[in-house]
């Protein structure tokens, strides 16, 4: 119940600032007020297929996944020792930090795949008053090129993350304690 109150004071304050209409102040007191989160699909949030229908919002999230994904990557081989305690300090704290070595790999290979073949794929937008023949058809057609798009992005950033985390057990040495010999 406190808990509660606090997140929807919190919230209410991230609101009242200037940050408070921006997507990441959106996000952030949602996060923070539970009873927003009923609202998540609603007053002004975008989806992220929806944001990429611009070509040069594309190209950034691709630049900026690709970035993110790069320094997952190097800190793994450059700095594993660095990365071992972060690893246990989060494992600590959260329950599931471990799991917070694989999450920007996850998460940012997800959208920067995405972003990637829908630079290759673009959407074809047919406005209502077009009178194609058959737009429903075209509009079905478009959905499931979207749906295997994010399909396609999901499996390699699967693929991604499996390696990353294995790179990192076999570098840092951790795998030894689940291998029995």
């Amino acid at each position: 119940m406190i808990r509660e109150y606090l997140g929807r004071k919190a919230a209410e304050t991230i609101d009242r600032t200037k940050f408070g209409d921006t997507t990441l102040g959106k996000i952030s007191a949602t996060v923070l007020d539970d009873a927003r989160l009923e609202d998540i699909g609603h007053d002004g949030f975008i989806s992220i297929g929806e944001n990429l229908n611009n070509p040069y919002l594309r190209y950034r999230t691709f630049s900026f996944a690709i970035a993110v994904n790069a320094i997952s990557w190097l800190s793994i081989f450059i700095i594993p020792s660095v990365v071992s305690k972060l690893v246990l300090v989060c494992a600590l704290i959260l329950p599931k930090g471990g799991l917070l070595l694989v999450l920007p790999s996850l998460g940012f290979t997800i959208v920067g795949v995405y972003a990637l073949l829908r630079i290759w794929f673009p959407e074809r937008i047919c406005s209502p008053d077009d009178g194609v023949v058959m737009q429903s058809y075209g509009r079905d057609t478009e959905s499931l090129l979207t749906w295997k798009l994010w399909l396609v992005s999901c499996g390699i950033g699967g693929v991604n993350a499996i390696l990353l985390a294995t790179a990192y057990f076999v570098i840092s040495g951790e795998y030894e304690r689940y291998v029995r010999t």
